[in-house]
């Protein structure tokens, strides 16, 4: 137990990583294909998912073998070292190459860092907004973030921490939660999504796929309450980081998402995209040059928005 956590305070130091949560409501637009499922169709197909009624038919038939063949064709072509998982959530279709490749996780374990400090804060009743903390030398990390500029002996609360942690991406506070989470609750967020832990160089390895499954986890608050997964994905929403897979999504859109950057060597991008009556998740994976990276998950990014909006592949995609 000591060594993983370790291992995650390691990551902190040397992946330049980021972290994000929010005290405001997300605020998404109320979909208007969405339908209140009444009794008798709830009696009349009682072996259907319940959310199957609440959608209408045209949001949930959808033909993806275009898109799955355009993906298909454009990301083998970029090897193993590009690897992205698409799910559409209304129906749970999904599209993968390479999703199951292992890639360093960098700033994306502190998600489930979070979702595994705001557990423990609940289960302890402790008052984050009123517990005080004094940043030690140890705590103090230039790796990104400004907090660091204040020095040993600088105080703030919990709450000042996760926030610093997850809107500014600031390592130091972020260092501060890290030793504030008991190693068994950040164990039992991978192991209810029956995820195993795995590192290599001190570092927690994840998949596309695997990775998904977290964020799936916050969107059908099956971990957290809704309170609090609301919370941590609203923080994930409002993200200064948008020139990956925010890049090409109207702004009107929200997307709540965490990028991860592993020695400039290793880059990730993942989140729920709220189309209005078309949410879908994508987490994208590289092992490329940034800029060659953005290039290529912008250019994923586009193709799904495309055509879950207009139902069409473009040709200059």
């Amino acid at each position: 137990m000591k060594i993983l956590m370790a291992i995650l305070l390691t990551g902190l130091i040397t992946s330049g990583v980021t972290f994000w949560l929010v005290g405001s409501q997300l605020k998404a637009k109320q979909p208007t294909s969405f339908v209140q499922p009444n009794l008798q169709d709830m009696q009349k197909y009682s072996l259907l998912a319940p959310e199957v009624l609440a959608v209408k038919n045209e949001d949930l038939r959808v033909n993806f073998v275009p898109l799955r063949q355009k993906l298909r064709e454009l990301v083998n072509a970029w090897g193993e070292n590009f690897g992205f998982y698409f799910e559409y959530l209304p129906t749970g279709t999904s599209i993968g190459v390479h999703e199951k490749n292992n890639f360093y996780g960098a700033s994306l374990v502190k998600v489930p860092l979070v979702m595994a400090f705001i557990k423990a804060d609940r289960e302890t009743n402790l008052d984050i907004d009123n517990t005080k903390v004094v940043l030690r030398s140890e705590d103090l990390d230039p790796g990104f973030g400004d907090l660091y500029k204040k020095g040993a002996g600088f105080e703030l609360t919990l709450r000042q921490a996760v926030e610093l942690t997850l809107t500014d991406s600031d390592n130091t506070a972020a260092r501060i939660l890290a030793a504030r989470v008991p190693i068994d609750q950040y164990n039992a967020i991978y192991n209810n999504l029956d995820l195993e832990i795995d590192t290599k160089d001190n570092e927690i390895i994840l998949t596309p796929k695997s990775y998904t499954s977290i964020m799936k986890a916050l969107f059908y608050s099956s971990i957290l309450n809704s309170e609090d997964s609301q919370y941590i994905l609203t923080l994930l929403s409002q993200t200064k980081f948008s020139d990956k897979l925010p890049n090409p999504i109207t702004k009107d859109i929200k997307v709540a998402h965490k990028i991860g950057n592993y020695e400039n060597k290793v880059f990730q991008d993942c989140g729920i995209i709220y189309l209005p009556n078309k949410p879908y998740a994508l987490c994208m994976m590289s092992q490329f040059n940034e800029t060659l990276t953005t290039e290529r998950m912008v250019s994923i990014s586009r193709i799904v928005y495309q055509y879950l909006t207009t139902g069409k592949i473009f040709k200059n995609n």
